[in-house]
């Protein structure tokens, strides 16, 4: 008689199913686009069963959402440490965005599956309310980078006279969106034209807006 598989063994074995449910469906969503992606697709990249890929998400919109979720949390621990590494506020939201252009260098896939839900959050058939879990991380990241402008008011680093941080945030933000993914896609034609890789244009940018952002004489 075989003995039972013990509780946590089986609990171990599922999270690592799932892990690799969602790993493979990261992958080729980012790669393919949604629509262009089967739960079959992403059993065979999986190595398992399509009927235990619907066991454990049963449509598309859950599977992505949550591939959306693990690439945000995975933005938010860049910025958490982003913001902890500067002793000013504008040396905070300038090294989030470094941290940013760093997450689209380093991950791709993750990068790409935000800028997918970011562009069209409504691409998945069935669409509903976004689950609170990835509300809650979108708001956090975004209010990290309004806590370091915000610091940066308070210790004279940044000007006061800018508005509120949270629309400075959402300003920077559409900036260093654009440097990381001009830089991602055209690096080559930049430092044709310019002599300036991917990583000059964002340092570059970095510094135009430091001089946007400083107070008078600062």
């Amino acid at each position: 008689m075989s003995r039972p598989v013990p509780k946590r063994r089986r609990e171990e074995d599922r999270e690592k199913r799932r892990a690799q449910i969602l790993r493979a469906a990261s992958e080729l969503y980012a790669r393919k686009g949604l629509e262009n992606v089967t739960f079959g697709d992403i059993a065979r990249r999986a190595r398992l069963s399509r009927p235990l890929v619907y066991f454990y998400f049963p449509d598309q919109r859950s599977l992505f959402l949550e591939t959306v979720l693990r690439a945000h949390e995975g933005l938010r621990a860049r910025f958490e440490e982003a913001l902890a590494s500067g002793p000013t506020g504008i040396e905070q939201i300038e090294n989030i965005g470094r941290a940013y252009a760093r997450f689209q260098k380093e991950d791709p896939a993750a990068f790409q599956l935000c800028v997918m839900f970011d562009s069209n959050p409504g691409c998945v058939a069935g669409a509903g309310p976004v689950p609170d879990s990835l509300r809650q991380s979108e708001l956090a990241t975004h209010g990290m980078c309004a806590q370091a402008i915000a610091n940066g008011m308070k210790d004279g680093t940044i000007r006061k006279d800018l508005g509120r941080p949270d629309r400075v945030a959402v300003v920077l933000w559409a900036c260093v969106h654009g440097m990381a993914q001009l830089g991602a896609m055209r690096g080559t034609a930049l430092e044709e034209m310019t002599g300036m890789d991917g990583d000059g244009l964002l340092e570059a940018g970095i510094g135009l807006l430091r001089g946007a952002l400083k107070r008078a004489g600062g």
